[in-house]
């Protein structure tokens, strides 16, 4: 069997980290379908919200409280959509990631492909600095 026969067997298999990401994101929001919202950048938050210290508590909540003040969970032109998942080992793209770190926050483009990742949750001066001007440009990096 060839090298070029491998691939094929493993490329007919596989379905490409941006087009799984996409695929739960818009599993989350299947509900909105009607609501025909542009989404300029999907936020992947995995994070145990059982086992959570007062920390990641209020960093969670600010992280929100950020978006929430420039409207852009609700905004039809500049929306970003937010998906969080409570039980992330159970969840194949977190496995996948192989990280055992929590939480873990994936900021993808409109096409599900990461631009960001971090294994905290960020605050208002790293959205500020990082977020914000990627959503001024119209999701150009």
């Amino acid at each position: 069997m060839s090298c070029c026969s491998d691939a094929a067997v493993i490329n007919g298999g596989y379905t490409p980290l941006s087009q799984r990401l996409l695929e739960y994101g818009m599993d989350a929001y299947s509900d909105l379908a009607p609501n025909r919202q542009r989404v300029i950048m999907w936020v992947f938050i995995f994070y145990d919200q059982n086992d959570q210290c007062p920390t990641c508590k209020q960093a969670f909540d600010g992280m929100f409280s950020w978006f929430n003040k420039y409207h852009l969970l609700d905004d039809p032109v500049r929306c970003v959509r937010t998906v969080v998942e409570p039980e992330p080992e159970k969840n194949l793209i977190f496995v996948d990631r192989g990280s055992r770190k929590l939480p873990m926050v994936l900021f993808c483009n409109e096409k599900g492909m990461i631009f960001d990742e971090l294994f905290e949750f960020p605050g208002a001066k790293w959205l500020e600095e990082y977020i914000l001007p990627y959503i001024q440009n119209d999701g150009r990096l």
